[in-house]
């Protein structure tokens, strides 16, 4: 049995009550602003937020910007989709969580929402789906904001919720959405002000804006995890006083230097950081004990960090242009008068981190990203001829194999004028069915047939001589 000993780690500022319980108990504990766990109001005065809206987007979203202390564009957001289990119950999921958070905010004048505000409304967003891939290079995320907004200066920034790290826990559905919903009520805090209660050990460039993983104290709790390789921050928040905390990783003490004692007056959340390497699959567990040191409850978080992914995903289909844009002599001669035509093809797959999004290029040109989409109709182009190819990108960087390449002509000029042969111009011929001749005129994409206007006293007609 470990000592009763207290950390060493300097851990003052946290005596200013950080102890928060979970989504479903918060709104019990609610004073002049938002309880959050591991956060606090940076302006206290500003703790009302009446009319601010908060879209809670599940349906997935492509191409968004992300303005935060780096701007990362191009993030394609899948939808929203439950793990495991529990897959398929989503409405259900979106529908707890949703009425939860309006709870937890309604005394602060927040309203959550799930179908998008009008275009002249002024609201924030939150992203809810996929993994933090496209922020790989700043560490690993639960969820981020785009920025600590003190006072709410800006009513519309934005936040994402990773909620392919979230994996399927021990409670089922009501837990997996409490967690949820705690990751979601964790970046409205950020959008309306709130910063870390205290300094995080993480320093990178996106620290002051990232999420830990909690645990709610008060029963047994195991809840899995997939995240990138990097450091981790664990808690278990709304701990009582009088505790004792136990870290221990894949079933072996960490030792005393690690325990956390919770204190007698204001109650200390524990909390353990560890570097996790990819390929790996880790058990972090938090053992509480009252202060006699009588065992009380557990906290696991299974951590898995997948291998990294370095193949590329399959070579998508040869692009196909729409029968629509193809106005040549077939639908499918890729001849065409349409200057924007819309091409098509058949979608990659990839084993590994999904296929995030396509490209295209024509020619030897530079590649273009179009987001994660199988159709894609083309800017304005000149007369003249070209050569598409796609290929896909998954989430993890790796670019697949270039399609063949789809050859197609754009003609919006007309052919010129045919030069009369035979007969002369006013030669007077003695049969009733003579012989007409004439030279071709050029044209770019070749003469598809002729018109032969015929004028006779009484009257005029057409007649159609195909080539």
């Amino acid at each position: 049995m470990a000592s009763s000993a207290k950390r060493t780690k300097k851990r003052t500022d946290r005596e200013l009550g950080r102890s928060q319980p979970s989504l479903e108990n918060l709104e019990q504990r609610l004073l002049l602003s938002v309880n959050l766990p591991g956060l606090q109001l940076v302006d206290q005065a500003a703790d009302r937020f009446d009319g601010q809206v908060v879209y809670l987007d599940f349906d997935g979203a492509q191409n968004v910007t992300y303005r935060g202390p780096v701007e990362i564009s191009g993030i394609d957001v899948p939808a929203f989709k439950a793990p495991g289990g529990i897959a398929g119950q989503e409405e259900a999921i979106i529908g707890q969580l949703t009425r939860e958070l309006n709870s937890l905010f309604a005394q602060a004048g927040i309203t959550f929402v799930t179908e998008l505000p009008p275009d002249d409304g002024v609201y924030s967003t939150i992203f809810i789906g996929g993994d933090d891939s496209r922020f790989a290079g700043y560490g690993s995320f639960l969820g981020v904001a785009e920025q600590v907004d003190i006072g709410n200066q800006n009513p519309s920034d934005n936040a994402f919720v990773f909620s392919n790290i979230l994996g399927e826990p021990s409670g089922g559905l009501e837990q997996y959405a409490a967690d949820l919903g705690a990751a979601i009520a964790h970046e409205t805090g950020r959008l309306l002000g709130y910063a870390d209660s205290n300094p995080r050990e993480d320093t990178g460039l996106l620290a002051s804006l990232a999420s830990t993983y909690y645990s709610a104290y008060g029963q047994n709790r195991s809840t899995n995890w997939t995240v990138t390789a990097g450091s981790h921050n664990f808690q278990v928040d709304g701990i009582a006083t009088a505790k004792n905390t136990e870290w221990y990783v894949n079933g072996s003490y960490t030792g005393t230097a690690q325990n956390d004692w919770s204190g007698w007056v204001l109650a200390i959340d524990p909390e353990y950081t560890r570097s996790f390497s990819a390929g790996t699959t880790t058990e972090i567990k938090a053992l509480i004990y009252d202060n006699n040191w009588n065992y009380q409850q557990y906290h696991i978080w299974n951590v898995t960090v997948p291998a990294p992914d370095t193949t590329g995903p399959t070579t998508p289909g040869t692009p196909d242009m729409a029968s629509g844009s193809d106005s040549g002599q077939s639908s499918s001669d890729n001849v065409t008068n349409d200057n924007t035509p819309t091409f098509s093809w058949s979608a990659s797959s990839d084993s590994g981190s999904g296929v995030a999004g396509y490209e295209y290029k024509l020619g030897s040109g530079s590649w273009n990203s179009i987001g994660n989409t199988t159709s894609y109709t083309l800017s304005s182009l000149s007369d003249g001829s070209y050569t598409i190819y796609v290929r896909a990108k998954d989430n993890a960087g790796n670019y697949g194999s270039s399609s063949s390449g789809a050859s197609f002509q754009i003609d919006r000029t007309a052919p010129g004028l045919p030069s009369l042969s035979s007969p002369s111009n006013g030669a007077t011929v003695s049969t009733l069915q003579p012989t007409v001749s004439w030279s071709a005129p050029s044209d770019a994409s070749g003469i598809w047939k002729y018109h032969l206007k015929v004028i006779e006293n009484w009257g005029v007609y057409w007649d159609k001589v195909d080539k």
